[in-house]
């Protein structure tokens, strides 16, 4: 039962890096009235806002304009990847 769990946990934190991986993607393209684009953006919100808010109170990220909250997240999955 465990086994099944882990499998499915592994497989549901690999889809969401594929989500953000097409966030990131997206953000080069201005195309906000796309469905797949609403749903990659109301799929990954969630997770990315109190990331990019922890950031925003950091000088250094707070003047970039580049969303470090991606990266972040993405490498925070690859730990729970690593350690389930």
């Amino acid at each position: 039962m465990l086994v099944v769990v882990t499998l499915i946990a592994q497989v549901l934190l690999r889809l969401f890096q594929a989500l953000l991986f097409a966030r990131a993607m997206l953000r080069l393209f201005p195309t906000e009235n796309n469905p797949f684009v609403r749903f990659v953006t109301a799929a990954t919100e969630p997770l990315l806002v109190p990331v990019r808010n922890v950031l925003n109170k950091f000088p250094v990220f707070a003047h970039i304009p580049f969303d470090f909250s991606i990266i972040i997240v993405f490498i925070v999955i690859e730990l729970l990847l690593f350690f389930i």
